[in-house]
C-alpha cells in the first residue's frame, strides 16, 4: 500500500498561477488604499523612512515583472514616489547626512533604475558619492550585497556582486545547518538570495553547488516558517525558490497554497505579530501587516514574471 504524499497536491480549485493573480491585484489595491500611511512622519529623521524605502523597493521590482497592461496598477505608487522626490526637505534630508545613506539613498537607487529620476537627487547622489559614500559605510556581508545589487540596477555600476567572497561571509555562504539559525540569520539568508538572483532569478552564473545547497536551505527553512504561519518569511523563502528554480515541486505548490490562502479578503496578509481581535483598526493592521503584504506580492509578481518568461519571451504577467 502506497504511504500518503506528505506535499499532496492542492484541492480543486484554482490553479496556482490564478490563485497568485488573484493575490496580486487585491494586495496591490490594499497597498495603494495605504498609501498615505507610508510617508514619513517626519522626513529629516532617517527611522521614519523604512515603510516608504520598502514601498519603492516594491515598485522598482513590480515596474520590470508587470506587463504593459498593468503598469497603470502602480500609478498611485508612481505619483506617492514622484512627490517624495520633489520635495526639497527630502533632498536636502539626503545628502546632509550621507551616514544615513541606507534609508534615503537606497530609496532613489530602487527606482532610479524605473525612470525615476530628479535633477536634484542625483546632483545629492554625486555629492555624496565623491565624499566616499556608501563605500565608507561599515555593513554586514548581506547588507553589502544589497548596496552592489542596487547600485546595479540604478545604472551606477556594471554588474552586481556575484556568488564570491561577499557571498560566503553571509550567514548562506557559511553553510550553517537550518537548524541551528536565529530568526536574523534567516532574514539575512532569504536577503542574501534576493540580490545574488536579481530577486525573481535565474540564478545566472552560480556555482551549481551553491545553488543547490540554497534550495536545500531554503526548502528546510520553509517547512518549518510555513508550520508556524509565519508568513513573512514564508513568502520571503517562497521567493528566493522562485528565483532558485524550485516553484515546480509539491513543497513549493503546498507552501504557496497555504500562503495564498492565508490573504485577507480586503487585501492584506497577516504579518506574524498580527492578532486578528484588532481587525478593526486600520493603523495597527497596517503596521503589522504591510511589510508582509508587500513580500507577498513581490512573491506573486516574480512567480508570475518567471512563468511568462518560461513561455516565451512575453512581456510579463
Amino acid at each position: 500500500m502506497r504511504s500518503p504524499r506528505l506535499f499532496p497536491e492542492p484541492a480543486d480549485g484554482p490553479l496556482l498561477p490564478e490563485l497568485v493573480d488573484e493575490r496580486l491585484t487585491i494586495g496591490l489595491a490594499w497597498i495603494n488604499d495605504h498609501l498615505a500611511q507610508f510617508l514619513p512622519a517626519d522626513r529629516t529623521n532617517p527611522d521614519d523612512m523604512k515603510e516608504l524605502t520598502e514601498l519603492a523597493l516594491l515598485y522598482g521590482l513590480m515596474h520590470r515583472w508587470l506587463g504593459a497592461s498593468r503598469q497603470s496598477w502602480l500609478e498611485p505608487i508612481r505619483q506617492v514616489l514622484v512627490a517624495y522626490l520633489a520635495d526639497p526637505v527630502s533632498v536636502h534630508s539626503a545628502q546632509r547626512q550621507p551616514h544615513f545613506y541606507n534609508p534615503y539613498f537606497l530609496l532613489y537607487l530602487a527606482v532610479r533604475g524605473a525612470g525615476l529620476r530628479t535633477p536634484a537627487f542625483e546632483a545629492a547622489l554625486r555629492r555624496v558619492r565623491r565624499a566616499g559614500y556608501p563605500r565608507r559605510l561599515e555593513m554586514l556581508p548581506y547588507r553589502e550585497l544589497e548596496m552592489h545589487y542596487l547600485q546595479w540596477r540604478a545604472g551606477l555600476t556594471s554588474r552586481a556582486q556575484g556568488w564570491g567572497p561577499l557571498f560566503r561571509a553571509t550567514t548562506l555562504g557559511r553553510a550553517s545547518s537550518p537548524v541551528y539559525m536565529a530568526k536574523w540569520q534567516v532574514y539575512s539568508i532569504t536577503h542574501a538570495l534576493f540580490y545574488l538572483t536579481d530577486f525573481a532569478g535565474p540564478a545566472a552564473g552560480a556555482p551549481a553547488e551553491a545553488v543547490e545547497n540554497a534550495r536545500l536551505d531554503t526548502e528546510a527553512l520553509l517547512v518549518h516558517f510555513w508550520r508556524e504561519q509565519d508568513w513573512d518569511l514564508t513568502g520571503e523563502l517562497l521567493l528566493n525558490l522562485v528565483a532558485l528554480d524550485g516553484h515546480d515541486t509539491p513543497l513549493f505548490q503546498a507552501g504557496a497554497t497555504a500562503l495564498l490562502s492565508a490573504w485577507r479578503p480586503e487585501g492584506f496578509l497577516p504579518g506574524p505579530h498580527y492578532a486578528g481581535r484588532a481587525d478593526r483598526s486600520t493603523g495597527y493592521r497596517f503596521k503589522t501587516c504591510y511589510h508582509t503584504t508587500l513580500v507577498g506580492l513581490l512573491f506573486c509578481g516574480a512567480y508570475l514574471y518567471r512563468k511568462a518568461e518560461s513561455r516565451q519571451g512575453g512581456e510579463g504577467p
